[in-house]
């Protein structure tokens, strides 16, 4: 009796159908999954949009004289004051910072490498580092140009991102 009832078609068409509601809640249930992961990400990078895209703190319409570009992982200037493991520069956006030097700092001066006691006040530096919850910069890598004035032009093009030019026909210095 049993086996007739497994051979019946009411019984294959019914099995058929309830198999077809399982694949189909599946592939709903799939893409439900797929959409709401895509939908998380979208108001995470939404979210984000200004760390992203380097929105200043200050937001996207600073004040007059304000510098609108965030200097994240990196920084330059004047160095104000060594002292210990401390270096205070003066930033071109006229701002002290505390660089904090550690042992795992790289520091350069041209080709060759240099201990922190070697930077002096005046000397131009650029820094590349961490903000760290004291507010300072943990520096990884700093390099040093004792003879770059801050006030030149080159120095302040090398700050903004541009290209240090070696003359006026406006191609790169070796």
């Amino acid at each position: 009796m049993i086996t007739n009832i497994i051979k019946s078609r009411w019984f294959v068409g019914t099995i058929s159908i309830v198999v077809g509601l399982i694949l189909i809640l599946m592939a709903f249930w799939f893409g439900m999954y797929v959409g709401e992961r895509r939908a998380g990400f979208a108001r995470g990078w939404g979210d984000n949009y200004g760390m992203i895209f380097g929105q200043p703190r200050m937001g996207f319409f600073p004040e007059p004289g304000e510098n609108p570009i965030p200097r994240g992982f990196g920084n330059g200037g004047v160095v104000l004051k060594v002292e210990g493991n401390t270096i205070a520069i003066k930033g071109n956006d006229n701002v002290e910072k505390t660089v904090v030097v550690s042992n795992l700092t790289s520091i350069r001066e041209g080709a060759s490498s240099i201990s922190a006691d070697k930077i002096n006040p005046g000397d131009s530096v650029i820094i590349i580092g961490d903000p760290n919850n004291s507010g300072q910069i943990q520096a990884r890598f700093i390099r040093v140009f004792p003879s770059v004035n801050s006030s030149s032009t080159q120095f302040q093009s090398m700050m903004n991102g541009g290209a240090m030019m070696g003359n006026s026909s406006g191609t790169l210095s070796q």
